[in-house]
């Protein structure tokens, strides 16, 4: 059970917004009360993830598992390849 990591859940059907719409990733930090600039995402897809994360003003890690087309003007703060790495990405952010 990884529910007591969470301090807020995000759902797109309770919020009616679907990634990427920086809308939805403002929903999670709003109740959070944290600042996008204060905040990572941390996703598998560059579309929903990454662009919605740098619309939103955030900072953002790809949890790179295959190859995807990229959008120019987005490109994810930091890439790995495995959640092994996922520690050192945080620490290099900030």
């Amino acid at each position: 059970d990884i529910l007591h990591y969470f301090d807020v859940l995000t759902f797109s059907d309770e919020v009616k917004l679907v990634k990427p719409n920086p809308r939805l990733f403002t929903a999670c930090l709003e109740e959070l009360r944290v600042k996008p600039m204060n905040a990572v995402h941390v996703g598998d897809s560059y579309k929903s993830d990454v662009i919605g994360a740098i619309d939103a003003g955030m900072r953002t890690v790809l949890a790179k598992t295959r190859e995807q087309e990229q959008k120019e003007g987005y490109v994810a703060d930091v890439v790995i390849h495995s959640l092994l790495e996922l520690p050192d990405a945080l620490r290099s952010l900030e």
